[in-house]
């Protein structure tokens, strides 16, 4: 199933897309695919869609997810395209990106996936972002990324037993149990170093790709706009670093779908996690 408003939302995509390749003059590169058991990615290296496909078991969970950078003293966010891209390799279950020989910073980007059995509805994507100063000075960074699941490929049916759910410094949770749809969870985990800020979002998308987009500064501000549907899902990690003369700094993260019916009891759980989450938000 896909439905009319994440077409909708692709094609607007893909319109701007186009736009920006005419005035630019730039060309396209193919996008990249990877296989692994009940699962399969496509990548466009060119940033516009970024991660745009996550099929598991036949049915897509991933809406898009991508990165950001900006560097000391620049007045808005990059794509981390616009680095330049010199390679790209797609091979099985890999696909491996290399930006930015020529600028200040150099990017290598590379997608694990590792797909489950058939029929199991789980699989797991590992991320590795290394960037490496290209210069003879130190390089201020802040890197940003982006990240909104459309669980059960629908990015607007969530209901009051769905949600997304700040877990602690490193992982962020999404979950979609609307009834007709089944049940999907995607969550993303860092496993160093650990973002400095995080966001999440609803209703208003894309407030937070628009605010990675929109010639200004971003700083993400560690809260959340809402945790309960019916909405559309996005969030975002942030890390600062200062890295001298040809220091690279690698970062690890491992995303997550899985499509298996929980237990009642976790899904009363998720609840409480959520409604006591939110009775702390209105505090504030």
């Amino acid at each position: 199933m896909f439905c009319q408003q994440t077409l909708f939302r692709r094609l607007y995509t893909l319109a701007g897309a186009a736009v920006l390749a005419l005035a630019t003059g730039q060309v396209a590169a193919t996008d990249l695919n990877g296989v692994d058991g009940n699962s399969s990615i496509v990548v466009d290296p060119l940033g516009t869609l970024g991660l745009y496909s996550w099929q598991v078991d036949g049915t897509n969970q991933m809406y898009l997810e991508w990165f950001w950078y900006r560097l000391g003293g620049d007045t808005q966010e990059s794509n981390l395209a616009d680095l330049g891209l010199d390679s790209e390799q797609a091979s099985g279950n890999q696909i491996v990106l290399n930006y930015g020989s020529t600028a200040p910073i150099a990017a290598q980007l590379t997608y694990t996936l590792t797909g489950g059995a058939p029929g199991s509805g789980s699989s797991q994507l590992g991320e590795q972002l290394r960037i490496t100063n290209n210069t003879n000075a130190p390089v201020t960074l802040s890197l940003f990324e982006y990240t909104d699941f459309d669980l059960n490929d629908a990015s607007n049916n969530d209901g009051a037993n769905d949600g997304v759910m700040y877990l602690g410094p490193d992982t962020i949770l999404q979950f979609d149990n609307t009834p007709g749809y089944g049940y999907a969870k995607g969550w993303v985990t860092v496993q160093g170093p650990a973002p400095e800020a995080w966001q999440t979002g609803i209703v208003t998308y894309p407030s937070i790709l628009d605010s990675l987009t929109d010639g200004a500064v971003t700083k993400l501000n560690n809260t959340a706009v809402s945790l309960t549907g019916p909405d559309d899902y996005e969030f975002a990690f942030e890390w600062k670093f200062t890295l001298d003369p040809s220091q690279s700094i690698d970062i690890n993260k491992t995303k997550y779908i899985s499509t298996a019916v929980p237990e009642p009891t976790t899904l009363a759980l998720l609840g409480l996690g959520l409604a006591g989450l939110g009775r702390c938000r209105r505090k504030i």
